[in-house]
């Protein structure tokens, strides 16, 4: 298979393709004899007759060019797949199947066939769009367990406050890096400078800063309750429910919001001009994101966001692809102990690389175990190299 031109228009991608003679004949001779099992040709049992009866009973029908077309478009077909999966060149710019072709030359003596397929194009996103991605900065202290209860009226000190901030330079330039939709900001344990607590505090809708301006915007109050006998008995929790039951339960939630935190900083770091990574994959996270948010797209799944998605391919070590593509970049492989560290973490949080257990892993042929070790371990490596870029100190 040759690929003779290529063009792109708007959303599709259109290549000029040539087949493989020996493929083509194969492919259409295969799609006359499996057509004789249908047919009931004098003289022969279905599926018994010779190439040549059977392409002279389908001529004499009146059948032989339209059962041609269908033997071409499985050729059309079969290449459709191999430029999708393997060709370097197109195939992390096309988006799913193959949508249309026209036939450009067809001479079943020569058994030359050449034809223009049409592809979907993957989108164009740009960074201005990943900006979008909301951010829990500030980590929830784990020594500090707390029912949180939501409050009217002004935040005070030993509140929680649930902000939305905006930053601008002097030149009134926005700065997305120091932007977020949603900021939870512990008001007596943060690391936010002074100023911004005062105006939180104080509901004022502007903080100067020394090098920018940030627009403020209080979206939730929450006062911390703590966690006792008398929370048990204010609060609607079934029968015999301890404190202990429930500080549990709020360590659990906490954790996963931290992690949630993480991921979408590790996120939003990869595409900002912090990442000194060189080269990253980002064109591989862009691409395999808009592929399965397109397809859950098609399949009637409007509930995920894109960027729920994006943040999902790092986190979930079952959508490896990203991670399989820093590991190969970064030359990284495992050496002694990464085994021993994924499991450890695994066994304390099976939950947050997407697994239920450890056991099943376990059970794996080498092999496969490495693969997972392996993504476990790019995933650490990100970390590492994150440092909370985005955090406002």
């Amino acid at each position: 298979m040759k690929i003779l031109d290529s063009r792109v228009e708007d959303k599709h991608i259109f290549l000029t393709v040539e087949s493989n003679s020996e493929k083509f004949k194969e492919i259409y001779n295969r799609h006359f004899l499996d057509l004789s099992k249908r047919l009931n040709i004098p003289g022969f049992r279905k599926g018994k007759a010779s190439l040549d009866v059977v392409l002279n009973y389908v001529k004499s029908r009146g059948a032989l060019d339209s059962e041609t077309n269908n033997a071409v478009f499985k050729v059309v077909s079969y290449y459709s797949g191999e430029i999708n999966e393997f060709n370097e060149d197109w195939k992390d710019k096309i988006f799913g199947k193959q949508v249309d072709h026209s036939v450009k030359e067809l001479d079943l003596g020569t058994w030359k066939l050449v034809y223009e397929a049409t592809f979907e194009k993957v989108p164009e996103v740009t960074l201005a769009d990943y900006q979008k991605i909301s951010t829990l900065v500030e980590e929830k202290s784990l020594d500090e367990l707390f029912w949180p209860v939501k409050k009217e009226g002004k935040p005070e000190a030993g509140d929680v406050a649930v902000i939305a901030m905006r930053a601008k330079n002097k030149e009134g330039e926005s700065m997305p890096k120091y932007s977020y939709d949603f900021l939870e900001v512990d008001l007596s344990n943060s690391h936010l400078d002074s100023r911004i607590l005062d105006a939180i505090k104080e509901s004022k809708n502007e903080v100067e800063l020394d090098n920018c301006k940030l627009e403020i915007r209080l979206l939730e109050c929450v006062q911390k309750k703590a966690i006792d006998e008398q929370l048990i008995k204010d609060t609607p929790f079934p029968k015999k429910t301890t404190p202990e039951e429930v500080k549990k339960l709020i360590k659990n939630q906490f954790e996963m919001q931290n992690l949630s935190s993480r991921h979408r900083e590790i996120v939003k770091w990869i595409l900002s001009a912090d990442n000194k990574l060189d080269p990253m994959p980002v064109e591989t996270l862009r691409t395999e994101t808009y592929k399965g948010f397109q397809m859950l797209r098609r399949r009637g799944n409007n509930n995920i966001t894109f960027e729920d998605l994006m943040v999902e391919n790092i986190k979930n070590l079952k959508l490896s692809c990203v991670l399989d593509a820093i590991s190969k970049k970064e030359n990284l492989s495992i050496q002694e102990g990464d085994q021993e560290s994924f499991f450890k973490e695994l066994d304390e949080k099976p939950w947050l690389y997407g697994y239920k257990s450890s056991e099943a892993l376990f059970a794996l042929p080498k092999e496969e175990l490495d693969v997972h070790v392996l993504q476990f371990k790019t995933f650490k490596f990100l970390e590492s190299k994150l440092f909370f870029s985005n955090r406002i100190d």
